[in-house]
Parts: C-alpha cells; structure tokens; sequence
C-alpha cells in the first residue's frame, strides 16, 4: 500500500511513519534494507523461472528479518522518517509481512513536528 503525506505549509518540517503495535523493530529495518538491495547475483539467472527463484528467495529472507519481533505481523514504512520541505509531498511504501493467519487491528501512527 502506498500513502502521500504533503507539507501545505511554508515552513519545513520533520515526520515520522510507523505501525503502533505491529511496527518493525529499527534494527530490523535496517538490516531488511541492506539485504534487500545485497543481493546482486540477480543477473545469474537468464530464465524467467531463476528470476522467479531470486525473487522467492529475497521475499524468504526479507521476511525471516521482519517477523523477528514474535508478534506474526510486521508492518513496515519505508521511509519510516524524513524531512518535508515547504509545499513538498512525500510516498510512503506501507509493507505488512505476516506468518500466522487472523484479524489484526492496528493503527498507523504520522508523527508531524509542529513549529
């Protein structure tokens, strides 16, 4: 899922994004994000089907960092925080990664600093 959060104002200003019980830990973010952008032998493979595996195999690892918060969910926002520049909008990327199944509620929290 993807949302916008837009500065109206003239004056700059810092967020921050985040699930308030599910949330991934910072540390997991982190080590998500390099393993996300390490892996580099995805040219290896020509065939749809070894791309196919690459991507598993990413999805597979990624999501091992994620759920490692023993909750069965992790939602993630990426960026998670940032700065808003007058009349600037951003796109935050909102990831749910999930081993159990079930309802869940939670709810997200826009952090906005007010000048």
């Amino acid at each position: 899922m993807e949302i916008i959060i837009e500065n109206d104002s003239g004056l700059t200003t810092e967020f921050n994004i985040y699930a308030e019980k599910y949330h991934t830990l910072e540390k997991v973010e982190q080590v998500g994000r390099s393993q996300q952008h390490g892996l580099q032998d995805e040219e290896a493979f020509s065939s749809e089907m070894g791309k196919t595996f690459l991507q598993t195999r990413k999805l597979d690892k990624s999501q091992k960092v994620h759920l490692s918060n023993n909750k069965g969910i992790s939602i993630m926002c990426d960026p998670p925080s940032g700065t808003l520049h007058k009349k600037q909008t951003q796109k935050i990327t909102i990831t749910m990664f999930n081993d159990t199944s079930g309802r869940f509620k939670d709810f997200l929290v826009i952090d906005i600093k007010d000048h």
